[in-house]
């Protein structure tokens, strides 16, 4: 099921079962649904209330019988539409009502079968012996509020049978009257977006539904959804400014703690600086301390030194490398090119890799921020 059809309450002693949608073992309530919602549930009363276009016969008959053999005192209450099967559930009640508002349905069964003749004659007689007894089921309900027709149960039978016949709606007040019910109780709020639409489908297909009733359904089937509420985020500006007006002891604190926040960006730039030129044992030491030492500061002039200072050190590197490179070119008579290859090995363990190279682009943007 895409929502569930049953909603359980409980407050100390006293539940509230809402049976919500089709009466099915598959795709609405069925009989399990209902017994394992009651089961051990140790409540004195329970009410019963239902909202529902009908359904499975069988299935309907087995939850009316499971509520009139409850040990609990089960009442019942009609919201919205009780009807088809979903009345017979509804008079199981030791006690039966509507809302005001609600509307009471009742018609002839109906089946779909296919097969032979044979087999249609007996869905027919099925049919008819299903209609006999939900007639009976009206009957007793009428008998037991003391309103049967003429005081007669074979008239008060020929009646209900026409009025399932001709697929009757009755509002509230007139089941009341009629004595299917035993009381109308004040209105009740049943329909929402969720069930209204499936709701409008299925009373679409009866004979004889209410045009009163279906509009009541459309309208709510017509409501817009509501529109998600967006919160607006204030830009950083906005808030600064709100912040200056109201209290300007914040905004100091604020403006401090932007700075340090600042600084502290800056320091471990240069910390991660310092280490890199370390693990690949690019810099002197002397260079890492001026780093180490520096102060931070905005002045050009300071940064200006510190950049001159690693320029310096770069070029000193950059000329080892290429006398080596001219001494391995030119290796000495008769050491039979040991020197060249000794120059060849020194130049190796100091010629810049990819890795200093990204150092020596980086450093000068570390100290331009």
């Amino acid at each position: 099921m895409s929502k569930p059809n049953y909603i359980l309450n409980k407050v100390d002693n006293a539940a509230v079962l809402l049976i919500d949608g089709e009466i099915s073992e598959w795709w609405g309530v069925g009989l399990s649904q209902v017994s394992n919602e009651l089961a051990n549930l140790n409540a004195d009363s329970i009410t019963v209330q239902i909202n529902s276009v009908g359904g499975s016969v069988t299935e309907g008959q087995a939850i009316a019988s499971f509520l009139r053999g409850y040990p609990a005192n089960v009442t019942t209450n009609g919201i919205g539409l009780v009807a088809s099967i979903a009345t017979i559930i509804l008079l199981a009640g030791k006690k039966t009502s509507m809302s005001k508002g609600s509307w009471f349905m009742i018609h002839r069964p109906w089946a779909g079968v296919q097969g032979e003749s044979e087999d249609m004659r007996h869905t027919a007689d099925l049919l008819d012996q299903i209609d006999s007894e939900i007639a009976n089921i009206y009957v007793d309900a009428i008998e037991l509020n003391n309103k049967l027709i003429n005081a007669s149960r074979e008239d008060t039978k020929k009646k209900v049978q026409q009025w399932m016949k001709n697929e009757t709606w009755f509002t509230a007040d007139q089941a009341f009257d009629i004595g299917f019910i035993s009381s109308v109780t004040d209105g009740a709020s049943f329909y929402n977006k969720a069930n209204a639409l499936e709701m409008y489908n299925s009373c679409k297909s009866f004979k004889n539904a209410p045009a009163e009733f279906l509009n009541q359904i459309k309208n709510v089937v017509d409501m817009a959804e509501p529109t998600p509420q967006v919160e607006e985020k204030a830009s950083f500006l906005d808030m600064f400014k709100a912040l200056f007006t109201s209290n300007k002891a914040e905004v100091k604190e604020l403006i401090n703690s932007i700075s340090n926040e600042n600084e502290a960006e800056k320091l471990a730039e240069i910390e991660n600086a310092k280490r890199i030129a370390k693990e690949n044992g690019f810099f002197k030491e002397d260079v890492t301390e001026v780093i180490e030492n520096k102060e931070v500061t905005e002045e050009p002039s300071e940064e200006a030194k510190q950049i001159a200072q690693m320029t310096a050190q770069i070029e000193e590197a950059n000329a080892k490398i290429q006398a080596l490179e001219e001494s391995k070119l030119s290796p000495s008579a008769g050491d039979g090119g040991k020197a060249s290859e000794n120059a060849k090995a020194q130049a190796n363990l100091i010629a810049p890799t990819k890795a200093h190279e990204d150092i020596i682009n980086s450093l000068p943007n570390i100290f331009k921020r």
